[in-house]
């Protein structure tokens, strides 16, 4: 169950960044490829960065939750946290980072705490499904 409920919020999360790539390929006018427009390859790469890294989180969410259902509190917790880490990486990479001829003007320490965020939901995830292989594996 909570894996539909976070499914359905990272989908509607994914159209966004997907439409936000599209309009910046519009307002670039850039069909193909990433162009010279820095705000397009912002969008390109918050969308893609997105896109790596949520499948693997969304199907450590399905196999902890089929496994040990008592847990269901801390996986909402840690897909709480992955969601605002993605919206924090979003923010940092398109609204934060100013770029002067391809060179970072300013500091990227959103965009670090964002990746922050999305490593510990994803290494907690990892942890508790290792727990729980081990403890089956002793109660064997």
């Amino acid at each position: 169950m909570i894996t539909s409920f976070w499914f359905a919020i990272y989908a509607l999360f994914f159209v966004f960044l997907s439409t936000n790539v599209i309009k910046a390929r519009h307002k670039s006018k850039t069909a193909f490829g990433e162009g010279d427009s820095i705000i397009l390859q912002q969008a390109i790469r918050a969308h893609a960065n997105f896109t790596e890294y949520t499948p693997i989180f969304l199907i450590g969410i399905y196999i902890c939750e089929s496994r040990l259902p008592a847990n269901l509190i801390i996986l909402t917790l840690l897909a709480a946290m992955f969601l605002v880490g993605r919206l924090l990486h979003f923010y940092a990479l398109t609204k934060h980072e100013i770029y002067e001829n391809n060179i970072l003007k300013n500091s990227i320490k959103p965009r670090v705490i964002a990746m922050g965020i999305t490593f510990f939901c994803l290494i907690s995830l990892s942890l508790i499904a290792l727990f729980n292989v081990c403890s089956i594996i002793i109660n064997y």
